[in-house]
């Protein structure tokens, strides 16, 4: 099992000497802030930074929010931290809740003791002895929780002293954990640890020594007894991985409801993430963060994989690889929608295509085309109506060159009395267009009621 060791930095700012006082160290979440209300306030221009390539940044990893799976089994038999061929040194985890880099009484600082540490191999009983004994011990005090240090502590004006406050072995198993969003190809070396400890876990840096030697850096959140956290210290580059999208959008039914059409589908979103373990010696437990997208469900069954546990943000599905093995994990989301428009805004021939395939009923089917009917109908009319007045307007202009000519001709002549009888069948002609074009647009407006009175009683499985 790993050995976890905590530190407090405690600094004495003031000008006098602390010399065998009685130190508690409390932790909470009081409201407490500070505000200006007399300086004037100014908008500034933001500042944009030049845009560089990151490096491997350390990872807070969240908890998982199903409680059954805070204290989930690890795996017996052969301690998950001993690899083949090693000595079978535990790995080694130091955490201070403020950057280490203050000195210590009788200990070099911070910064020199991970320089130590970091030349030189340790055994087990080294490290543990390094730590020291744990010399506080946790008390709950209302809503805090307090670690009250169970000796006299001297601390010298403006001096600060590192104060080990946990010393206690835990549970945990080597992982390898990988997150498409950090934009590697390889997925991060870490470490699974459940606070066995009883204690609260304060949130702050941790030094990870693997065998004695110094493997990374990792940072926690706060994480109270019993519960789950994944470390991230360094980058696994033993392991190469590839993630690959694909998608599927199908109808699942298509009803009428109040004259509208309601198409229900499913979106189905797969990606799959392939792994390749180069390590010859050592097999790989993959956890693998896949995010959870709001209004999409994971995909549940006995051919799908079954997520180990999940947090606000991921689902986490874990993946076994044998030494020099290739391992590959497909993990699908869905999403069920509706999609709504006119009974007459579709297309009727992919109406009937997904009638065929049995996702429309024959009686929305046969609705539909009744009601297209109904709209040629009206369609007709539209068209009867625009033919009669473009006759109408094809005779007004014809009197109006008949007027202009019979303007310079002799009235006595027989081109004026043919002017005068033409213009007299077209007055007659002009009064039964206006009758049409009066009965066509009554006929239409009726049609048209029918019509949407027709699509608004439409109710069709």
């Amino acid at each position: 099992s790993p050995l976890l060791q905590g530190w407090a930095i405690v600094e004495n700012t003031t000008d006098e000497d602390w010399k065998d006082v009685t130190l508690s160290l409390v932790s909470g979440r009081p409201v407490s802030f500070e505000m200006d209300l007399y300086e004037p306030m100014y908008l500034d221009r933001p500042m944009v930074a030049v845009p560089t390539v990151p490096g491997v940044a350390p990872r807070i990893y969240g908890g998982s929010s199903a409680i059954a799976n805070r204290l989930e089994e690890i795996a017996s038999g052969q301690s998950p931290f001993r690899d083949a061929g090693e000595s079978g040194e535990a790995l080694r985890e130091r955490s201070a809740p403020a950057p280490a880099s203050l000195g210590v009484p009788g200990k070099p600082s911070g910064s020199l003791a991970k320089a130590e540490m970091s030349q030189r191999r340790f055994d087990a009983a080294s490290m543990a002895d390094y730590g020291g004994a744990a010399q506080a011990q946790g008390v709950e005090a209302g809503e805090v929780f307090q670690y009250q240090v169970d000796h006299a502590v001297t601390v010298e004006r403006q001096r600060s002293a590192m104060i080990p406050i946990l010393s206690s072995q835990v549970e945990g198993r080597r992982v390898s954990i990988y997150n498409r969003a950090d934009g590697s190809e390889y997925p991060m070396r870490g470490v699974e640890v459940v606070n066995t400890s009883k204690l609260q876990l304060m949130p702050g840096p941790i030094s990870v020594y693997d065998g004695g030697t110094y493997a990374g850096d990792a940072q926690i959140g706060h994480v109270p007894p019993g519960d789950k956290r994944l470390l991230a210290y360094a980058v696994d580059l033993d392991v190469n991985a590839v993630a690959q999208d694909s998608g599927t959008n199908t109808v699942q039914k298509i009803r009428i409801v109040k004259g509208v059409i309601e198409q229900t589908f499913k979106q189905v979103q797969t990606t799959t993430y392939a792994f390749k373990n180069k390590d010859q010696s050592r097999e790989r437990m993959v956890i693998i963060e896949h995010p959870r997208v709001g209004g999409w469900n994971l995909v549940t069954g006995d051919k799908a994989p079954k997520a180990a546990e999940q947090t606000e943000q991921f689902y986490r599905f874990e993946l076994p690889i044998e030494a020099g093995k290739e391992g590959a994990i497909a993990v699908s989301t869905e999403q069920v929608g509706l999609h709504t428009a006119g009974v007459l805004d579709y297309d009727f021939n992919w109406l009937l295509e997904q009638h065929n395939g049995g996702k429309m009923s024959k009686e929305a089917i046969d609705a539909v085309r009744e009601a297209g009917r109904r709209r040629g109908l009206v369609v007709e009319a539209d068209r009867r109506i625009a033919a009669l007045d473009q006759e109408k307007n094809e005779i007004d202009q014809d009197q109006n060159r008949l007027r202009q000519n019979m303007q310079s001709i002799d009235r006595a002549s027989e081109l004026y009395s043919r002017y005068m009888k033409k213009l007299s069948d077209q007055e007659t002609r002009l009064d039964g267009l206006r009758d049409d074009i009066a009965q066509a647009r009554s006929s239409r407006e009726q049609l048209q009621r029918e019509l949407e009175a027709f699509v608004a009683a439409l109710n069709v499985e």
